[in-house]
């Protein structure tokens, strides 16, 4: 179910492709999305196993791989971080340094002197 999830994730991605191959989806997703692209290693390996377990058997009910606990975990994790994005808010971590335009020359050197930053966004009446 999870493989399935992340397979529609990467048909939306790639509304205009006729070709819906896995693979191919995610080639093209990658390319254009990092987010997609940290996951590509992994999912191109789930998806071989994928299909052997789907398509490789050696008789009945006889399968060539069996997947581990842990890798049918990050399958559902990767899809649970593709159909549920994180919001920037969640994992911002550092608070935006802002000035106002009633700021002191001096008060801004010395904003940045002290800050690993040059560039601050200056505001005037709230804008």
């Amino acid at each position: 179910m999870a493989f399935n999830q992340i397979h529609s994730v990467l048909k939306r991605l790639n509304p205009h492709d006729q070709n819906d191959a896995f693979m191919k989806l995610l080639l093209e997703a990658s390319r254009r999305h990092s987010y997609i692209h940290s996951f590509f290693v992994d999912l191109k390996q789930y998806a071989k196993l994928r299909n052997a377990l789907v398509h490789e058997k050696l008789r009945m009910r006889t399968y060539i791989a069996y997947p581990h606990e842990e890798v049918v975990l990050h399958i559902e994790k990767i899809a649970r971080l593709l159909t549920a994005p994180p919001k920037v808010m969640t994992i911002a971590s550092k608070t935006v340094i802002t000035l106002l335009s009633s700021h002191s020359i001096e008060y801004i050197i010395q904003t940045m002197n002290t800050s690993s930053y040059n560039q601050f966004p200056i505001y005037q009446d709230g804008k």
